[in-house]
């Protein structure tokens, strides 16, 4: 019977290094805005920071090496609360032009709120579950706390690309590489999502001298960091 690709190991490590790819591609564009743009350059600074710890964390997770996944998982959980606190300064300002009145601050509170929500829920994966998805209950606890992430930022998408096509409103440089850049920031953290829904790979073993060979190495675990 063939094995799904889902279940195939070159896959899975080239669907997670596209993820850690567009960490890295919005975090280089948030480094363009930092010229760019004039206005808030001190908070953008620092998300740079924290999408930066994101991005080396996903690279990070290509690894085996116990060691490095344990700081691949570090940087990521840091960089995320870090973000999650800044964003928080911004509550005042964000619900203090809160408007129903005025569509676009109803959906910039909503992709707030949801995002902030999609990011701690990331975080206490990481803290809980991410080192310990042996049985089958913490399993469906898996599957369905990310089913939860892709859900925010997928609905986060979809409210920011009304804002940005309907009421042309949070547009960086242009409409079209703003756009685009919804889409890569999206795709990080539903890429992340599912890198962690992914069925355990297939371990072909290697066969040399008419043997079969299988490592024992505790580096070569299966890890299913993102």
């Amino acid at each position: 019977m063939k094995s799904s690709i889902l279940t195939n190991a070159k896959f899975q490590k080239a669907f997670r290094f596209l993820t850690a790819l567009s960490f890295a591609l919005f975090t280089f564009y948030q480094f363009i805005l930092l010229f760019a743009i004039d206005v808030s350059k001190i908070g953008r600074l620092l998300g740079i920071i924290c999408f930066l710890m994101i991005t080396v964390s996903s690279f990070l997770s290509l690894s085996k090496n116990k060691k490095v996944l344990t700081l691949s998982s570090v940087l990521f959980v840091v960089g995320l609360l870090i973000i999650f606190f800044i964003k928080l300064i911004n509550v005042p300002a964000m619900f203090g032009i809160l408007s129903f009145a005025n569509p676009p601050s109803v959906l910039n509170c909503a992709v707030f709120i949801l995002a902030e929500i999609g990011a701690v829920t990331l975080a206490v994966f990481y803290l809980t579950l991410r080192n310990d998805m042996e049985t089958a209950a913490k399993r469906k606890a898996v599957k369905i706390m990310m089913s939860v992430v892709i859900a925010l930022y997928v609905a986060c998408l979809i409210m920011e690309c009304v804002m940005l096509i309907v009421y042309r409103v949070n547009i960086d440089i242009s409409l079209k590489v703003t756009l685009i850049s919804r889409f890569v920031y999206c795709f990080g953290f539903v890429g992340t999502a599912i890198g962690f829904m992914l069925p355990a790979p297939d371990i072909k073993e290697e066969t040399k001298a008419g043997r079969f060979v299988y490592s024992e190495d505790v580096d070569d675990e299966i890890d299913f960091v993102m």
